[in-house]
């Protein structure tokens, strides 16, 4: 007998693709406290209509759209791979240290794709894994009182659907809060009582249709962006004003063109082996706009959003030899 039930009943996990749409063995967790906000699906309809009748005569179906997002608290971090695009280099001992840079071909112009599983234990179990799954958003959230908060979403290809259901992937890592959070702004000059910090990137991939398919065929990768704001306690106009503005002394024609890179480390707080820890440095990062309210009910702080050309790198201290 059918039944009703919650999330308590879903299960998720992923995996690598080799090739595009094929689907990968799926054998990893996002991380803790996963949510699944987004999975739809648009069959594009035409809605075909004719002289003689008000109704539709006829509906087709177009091009096959696919859309997933999932919500977590980190603690893992192999999805990172699905945003820069490639597998970092690897090195050291535990915790070994793993780097996503441009010159590696880590933080690439393509990106892997990846395989998502998502089931249901129903009185018949429903198994849906979605192939081609392409990362587009994603974005970290570090607020005073929270724990790390990570979304990613995109677009997906296809949908191998059966009733074996997955068994549950377990992450192996601890939550992060916000305690054992760093922002540094130029690198390595780090700001002193800061409230948050929103990281938000955007890959722009677009699937690709082509004759013979209602469904993606492969994807392209267009301008990305690397977008970063920034709440801190105004205590001092060298920490983001001065720069804001152009120069000490107040506006200039032209705003600081010498742009400075920033960078943001989280930690599990552990040192030694224990020691798990991200590390995410910028290139050079134009100030784009600041906020500088005050009330007498209310902490004064800077309100500052940053775009930079680039991450410079990316780092993760784990457990693991080799990446996932």
């Amino acid at each position: 007998m059918a039944n009703p039930i919650a999330g308590t009943e879903a299960r998720i996990a992923y995996g690598w693709e080799t090739t595009f749409n094929s689907a990968g063995t799926v054998n990893k967790a996002f991380s803790q406290g996963v949510r699944v906000p987004t999975y739809d699906i648009d069959n594009d309809p035409e809605y075909i209509y004719a002289i003689g009748s008000q109704d539709a005569q006829r509906i087709i179906a177009k091009t096959f759209k696919g859309t997933w997002g999932v919500e977590f608290i980190y603690s893992d971090p192999w999805w990172i791979r699905a945003i820069l695009g490639g597998i970092p280099v690897s090195t050291g001992a535990t915790p070994y240290v793993h780097t996503w840079t441009i010159a590696n071909r880590g933080i690439s112009t393509t990106q892997t794709s990846l395989s998502i599983q998502y089931g249901f234990d129903l009185a018949t179990d429903s198994d849906q894994t979605m192939t081609g799954c392409i990362a587009n958003n994603a974005s970290i959230s570090c607020n005073v009182g929270d724990p790390i908060k990570v979304s990613l979403d995109g677009w997906y290809s296809g949908i191998d659907k059966d009733t074996s259901l997955l068994a549950q992937v377990a992450p192996a890592e601890a939550p992060f809060t916000f305690a054992h959070g760093t922002f540094e702004f130029p690198s390595g000059t780090t700001i002193t009582d800061v409230q948050s910090v929103e990281l938000n990137w955007t890959r722009n991939n677009d699937p690709v249709y082509a004759l013979g398919s209602r469904f993606p065929q492969t994807n392209v990768p267009k301008a990305r962006e690397w977008n970063i704001r920034v709440s801190s306690t105004y205590e001092q106009d060298s920490d983001f004003w001065d720069t804001l503005i152009g120069a000490s002394d107040g506006t200039t024609a032209t705003p600081t063109t010498a742009l400075l890179g920033c960078g943001l480390t989280l930690t599990n707080g552990d040192t030694g082996a224990s020691m798990r820890a991200l590390t995410i440095s910028f290139g050079p990062t134009f100030l784009v706009k600041g906020s500088l309210p005050s009330s007498p009910e209310e902490l004064v702080k800077t309100d500052i959003d940053m775009r930079a050309y680039s991450i410079s790198s990316m780092i993760v201290y784990n457990a693991t030899a080799a990446a996932l």
